[in-house]
C-alpha cells in the first residue's frame, strides 16, 4: 500500500459533452474544495492543482451540475480516495458522470477509479 505524507495532484478536467455543466471537487481530509468550474462546450479543459497532507484520509467527492433552464441542478457524484504526486485525467460525458482515467503517480482506491 502506498504511504505518503503529502499530495500534489493535478486534476486535468475535460468536457466530453456539448451540454453545459459545472464540476466541483471536495477534499475533506485537507478541508478544501475547488471553485465550481463551468464548462460550456465539448473539448473545453481546465487544470486544477490540489496540495495537502494525507489527502487520502477520506474519500474525495467529484460533484457535477447540469443546466436546466436558468438553474444549475445537481447531476452526478463520484467518490474515491486519491493520493500521490502526479496527475489524473477527469472526463465528463453526456451523463455528467466524472470518469477518472490516465493517471500518473496517483494512487486511487475505495471507488470506481476508471
Amino acid at each position: 500500500m502506498l504511504s505518503c505524507n503529502g499530495c500534489k495532484i493535478h486534476l486535468k478536467i475535460f468536457s466530453h459533452t456539448w451540454d453545459p455543466f459545472q464540476i466541483q471537487v471536495f477534499i475533506p481530509a485537507i478541508h478544501a474544495r475547488t471553485e465550481r468550474l463551468t464548462f460550456n462546450y465539448e473539448g473545453e479543459q481546465r487544470l486544477v492543482t490540489i496540495e495537502g497532507k494525507q489527502c487520502n484520509k477520506y474519500r474525495w467527492s467529484f460533484k457535477t451540475w447540469k443546466l436546466v433552464g436558468n438553474d444549475w441542478i445537481p447531476a452526478k457524484e463520484k467518490k474515491v480516495k486519491l493520493e500521490g504526486d502526479g496527475w489524473i485525467d477527469v472526463f465528463i460525458d453526456n451523463e455528467y458522470m466524472p470518469s477518472l482515467q490516465n493517471r500518473f503517480n496517483i494512487f486511487c482506491s475505495e471507488g470506481l477509479c476508471s
